[in-house]
């Protein structure tokens, strides 16, 4: 028995909790509306990605379904890993993506400096025109690290509501065609694992016959050793 199955049998609520998180992170695959590799594509043209240092044209951006969390992180120009879960707004979704590209576009000790954050805003306006100070600060006059991100969120939200925000919608199914693709989705793994286990029946038999071989081969040795030994003791 695993520590998981152990720790369940302990505290059977924790199989309540499981259950609940297969259950979001099933909503938020089939919620996200956004087409995120066209919308990737569209964010990799913008001509602020011409002018930075580091290419990210072959950077991947790869999205990760949580139950209850969300969060974004670049690592180096090969990878944008974000979060996102049933509670992820779209436009968080949206800014987070430009957001980490940005990263991967420019050298790691850049970190979140104003030469980041100007990127950032020329990022929003050449993608949503969207004019934002690269530099916010607060009643003290402290320039906000992540005051950028939030007035582009606000941005985009009010677009939102006013029915102009454009992006690439992915095509969700209906229910009747996502029960079809899971349904050829199923039968397709079935017939992969039935392929493998007649390769591993295969390869089996295989050795059982070359293990009969050898089986064969040593007991016909010892029986005529066993008659040797027979002949000189009479």
């Amino acid at each position: 028995m695993s520590r998981a199955e152990e720790a369940m049998m302990h505290h059977p609520h924790l199989v309540d909790m499981n259950r609940i998180a297969r259950d979001r992170v099933k909503l938020v695959r089939e919620w996200l509306p956004l087409d995120v590799p066209a919308f990737v594509e569209q964010v990799k043209a913008l001509p602020v990605f011409k002018d930075c240092p580091v290419s990210i044209a072959k950077t991947e951006v790869r999205i990760v379904y949580s139950a209850f969390s969300s969060g974004g992180r670049a690592h180096g120009n090969r990878l944008a890993r974000i979060r996102v879960s049933p509670s992820t707004p779209l436009v968080w979704l949206l800014e987070t993506i430009v957001h980490e590209l940005v990263h991967c576009a420019l050298p790691r000790r850049v970190s979140h400096n104003e030469r980041f954050r100007r990127t950032l805003a020329r990022a929003a306006k050449e993608l949503w025109g969207i004019e934002v100070d690269p530099n916010p600060k607060n009643e003290n006059g402290k320039t906000l690290c992540y005051a950028l991100d939030s007035e582009i969120e606000r941005a985009l939200h009010a677009a939102l509501d006013a029915g102009t925000l454009v992006y690439p919608k992915r095509d969700v199914p209906t229910e009747k065609a996502r029960e079809a693709q899971n349904k050829a989705t199923r039968e397709a793994r079935i017939e992969q694992r039935a392929a493998h286990a007649a390769r591993m029946l295969a390869r089996a038999e295989t050795r059982l016959k070359r293990a009969k071989t050898l089986e064969r081969k040593w007991r016909l040795k010892v029986q005529r050793y066993e008659r040797i030994a027979a002949k000189e003791r009479s």
